[in-house]
């Protein structure tokens, strides 16, 4: 795995509008999330790249709900990953309004040398 580097993992959410306290709490969750990336043995045998934009549904008292694949990444094993990611995340602080949000990630997936 020592070929393998993670190049970035960055939010795709339009924060403009949201109060300073909402863009906050938004990236806290995508930083969490984006924690808890792994890169699958299986994908970097094969080589898989891409990016997989996930939308996070994070209800009022900070419990994960569902987790949608919005943008695939060309590599149903890289998608599953980004699937998951969100549910290993052990705690995330309830939504500053709590009222139910929704957060976009997206997840890139890329091979390069240390």
């Amino acid at each position: 795995m020592n070929l393998m580097r993670l190049i970035a993992v960055f939010a795709a959410v339009l924060t403009i509008a949201l109060p300073a306290t909402a863009q906050e709490w938004t990236v806290k969750v995508q930083r969490q999330i984006a924690l808890m990336q792994d890169y699958p043995r299986s994908a970097v045998m094969r080589g898989d790249e891409g990016v997989a934009r996930i939308r996070v549904h994070v209800l009022s008292d900070g419990t994960i709900g569902d987790v949608d694949l919005i943008q695939k990444t060309g590599s149903g094993i890289l998608d599953r990953e980004a699937i998951r990611m969100p549910n290993r995340v052990k705690h995330i602080p309830p939504p500053p309004d709590g009222q139910p949000h929704m957060v976009e990630i997206a997840v890139q997936f890329r091979l390069g040398s240390d």
